[in-house]
């Protein structure tokens, strides 16, 4: 909406649910990426550590 305010005041606001569909996008994925890197994770820490 700031973007709109640099063209004056007799551009038309244009609102759309297209607007909010990367912000809707971007949270699925964050979702997403931590529901399935949370198990891998707590898996990977309780192998024991060895040297080799």
């Amino acid at each position: 909406m700031s973007m709109l305010t640099l063209f004056g005041a007799d551009t038309p606001a244009v609102i759309s649910g297209w607007i909010f569909a990367p912000v809707a996008i971007g949270v699925a994925v964050a979702v997403l990426a931590a529901s399935t890197s949370g198990p891998m994770l707590r898996r990977i820490s309780t192998e024991p550590i060895t040297d080799e």
